[in-house]
């Protein structure tokens, strides 16, 4: 007996014309199909029984097909065992780096899961659950979505689909273990480190040739290829800056910077909205593919992932004004897809308060260089960005009182936290533009106290760690007398020093920041100062 398809059911099933299981907020039907289910709300306004619907229902069959190819497709890469570094990128190389197209039975994929674990592609098995295990949730504790949020299933779909993703992710883990191994005398950090290289190699072979995919054959409509290169920049980001050495993460941010671009107008629309889950893969050419479910957790992760770094990025290099305007719009929605305190534990106020203060330290310099620096428009601009730290500071404070309003949901209690941390550190920041690198002036003293406190008072030490850049800021403001107290908080992180080694910069910085004031006693000085002085350019997360 047919069983008769509820009137109730979410928009999805009614448009596909489907029995809908009714779980809320998200129906399990949509959820295996991994696609999106348009919920319970009011009627959407393409339901129009017209050219909208057609295609929304077109847009969704295209994303099932698609996902059942993926499927097919997900085989573990088979990697040639020359040296890439020695590989000229050729159009036969460029091939060799491409997924597998060959249709494959499901059981093929278990199959090619379960070839893995002979002889070199054991080893890359035990790469990629390292990463999934270890280094995945320590780069990303906050991290933690809902099965009605999608979960993290959509990770492993794309680090299998996306050749120079998983090439990436594997030099992350044999870069991570090398730090593990080295100094124990054996071998093990030898054949990890050739492991690294040729990871590495690889991730960049398979990037370069999705890039050239995008600009010639395909041109700039293909929303899934552009997906797959920013989740690329952002691991590879993630290498630079646990290699800690390097100041080439410059680059790969510029480039995912550039593709954002591209990408930013899906997130303009709050999830509250009928019309608020985009098509993304909507477009008017016809090669451009509808995005998946887990290709739109991708891409709401990657991007939530580049504003974090850019936006940090200003206190090293400064702010880019070309991208002032669009981070703080997609920031300020109400119920936004862009939540960062689901990242990184800040929550949205916070960093724009934080875009703010870049942006005035660069009019500052401009207006210093060619002599025209207003004092007053200096101080009105500064007490305009205090006054919007003071108004957050104090509704973060109110949510500890029982609010629960907090966008970050289970994670509310450390992100209450970890956002105090930040806005403490922030109004350093605003106080260091406005009136230089002195510890001893009252406004930046009490901040550093208030921070000191707040670091002090953390729930769990673990989290210390994950606080890169306001230990930097407030630590390197810290007056003699505070400095030990740094050096206790910056001890505790000391204890995961292989995996956190961007911390360790950190607190490089901060006690090179301490020896030039004593050297300079009437000088300004303050992380950029200490940053010229170790010659680097750290991003500070």
């Amino acid at each position: 007996m047919l069983v008769a398809r509820s009137s109730t059911g979410c928009w999805t099933c009614r448009l596909r014309k489907k029995k809908c299981h009714e779980e809320r907020p998200t129906c399990s039907t949509c959820n295996s199909l991994r696609i999106i289910c348009h919920g319970y709300g009011e009627k959407p306004s393409w339901m129009d029984g017209g050219s909208s619907e057609k295609a929304e229902s077109e847009r969704i069959k295209k994303v099932i097909k698609q996902n059942k190819k993926h499927k097919r497709a997900i085989v573990i890469p088979v990697v040639p065992n020359n040296d890439p570094g020695s590989t000229p990128i050729t159009d036969t190389s460029m091939k060799d780096a491409e997924p597998s197209e060959a249709t494959q039975s499901p059981s093929c994929v278990s199959c090619s899961l379960t070839t893995m674990m002979d002889g070199y592609h054991g080893r890359e098995a035990t790469l990629l659950m390292h990463y999934l295990d270890v280094i995945f949730p320590l780069q990303f504790r906050f991290y933690r979505p809902s099965v009605s949020e999608g979960g993290r299933g959509w990770l492993l779909s794309i680090l299998l689909h996306t050749k120079p993703l998983y090439h990436a992710a594997l030099s992350l883990s044999a870069y991570h273990q090398s730090a593990m191994y080295s100094g124990n005398g054996s071998n093990a950090s030898d054949n990890i480190l050739v492991d690294l290289q040729r990871h590495h190699s690889l991730a960049l072979v398979g990037l370069r040739q999705h890039i050239d995919r995008l600009s010639l054959e395909i041109g700039m409509d293909n929303v899934n290829t552009k997906v797959e290169i920013l989740a690329c920049m952002i691991c590879l980001i993630s290498f630079e800056i646990l290699k800690g050495d390097s100041n080439d993460w410059q680059t790969h941010l510029q480039a995912a910077r550039t593709i954002f671009m591209c990408l930013k107008d899906n997130f303009l629309c709050p999830l509250n909205n009928s019309n608020a889950v985009q098509k993304l893969g909507d477009s008017q050419n016809p090669d451009s593919t509808a995005l998946s479910l887990d290709e739109e957790l991708a891409l709401e992760f990657f991007s939530m992932a580049l504003i974090w770094f850019d936006c940090l990025s200003c206190v090293t290099i400064g702010a880019n004004s070309e991208y002032a305007d669009v981070y703080p719009s997609i920031l300020r929605i109400d119920n936004g897809r862009i939540q960062l305190c689901k990242l990184m534990g800040s929550q949205n106020w916070v960093m724009i308060a934080i875009m703010d203060i870049a942006l005035l330290a660069e009019w500052k310099i401009a207006r210093e260089n060619t002599g025209d620096l207003s004092q007053s428009q200096l101080a009105r601009r500064a007490a305009c960005i205090e006054d919007q730290l003071e108004n957050g500071m104090q509704e973060n404070r109110a949510r500890q009182t029982g609010d629960n309003s907090d966008p970050c949901g289970v994670r509310s209690q450390e992100s209450q936290h970890v956002t105090h941390i930040f806005a403490c550190a922030a109004k350093v920041y605003l106080y260091v533009v406005q009136s230089g690198g002195y510890p001893k002036i009252p406004e930046i003293k009490v901040s550093v106290l208030a921070a000191l406190k707040a670091f002090q008072d953390l729930p769990d030490d673990q989290l210390i760690c994950h606080l890169v850049w306001p230990f930097c800021i407030v630590s390197c403001m810290a007056d003699a007398e505070n400095e030990d107290e740094f050096r206790k908080i910056a001890s505790l992180a000391n204890t995961d020093r292989e995996i956190f080694c961007n911390f360790q910069n950190a607190a490089s910085i901060m006690e090179e920041c301490w020896r030039v004031r004593k050297s300079q006693i009437s000088s300004s000085c303050s992380w950029e100062t200490a940053m010229s002085s170790l010659g680097v350019q750290t991003l500070l997360v």
